[in-house]
């Protein structure tokens, strides 16, 4: 059996991790806040434009420092469904995606 955290945040992944839980894979989802939605575009473009700059803010707003967010797929609808942390675009929650050197973003 395969296990794969698809939660609207990291905590799924998280508990995976603590418990030891084996064959767990990591997905764009397990380190990150979105929704089905976004979820959903991103599986069917093939994270195309996940990580390209294009789309990708600086949330000043949040509480976190150095929180970016792709807004791809940013839709209004959006925050009639989904509380409000997981309805303002697919959130790199605990990754600086700009300034780390671990990750190649397209320019």
């Amino acid at each position: 059996m395969i296990i794969l955290s698809l939660g609207e945040n990291c905590l799924p992944g998280m508990m995976l991790r603590r418990f030891g839980v084996k064959n767990t894979w990591s997905t764009p989802y397990t380190y990150s806040r979105s929704n089905i939605c976004y979820a959903i575009k991103f599986e069917k473009e093939g994270y195309r434009d996940l990580l390209n700059k294009e789309f990708i803010i600086l949330d000043s707003n949040s509480a976190s420092p150095n929180l970016y967010r792709n807004i791809k797929y940013l839709d209004d609808k959006d925050r009639l469904l989904f509380e409000k942390s997981c309805s303002y675009g697919f959130e790199f929650t605990h990754h600086d995606i700009i300034n780390s050197y671990e990750v190649n973003i397209p320019q």
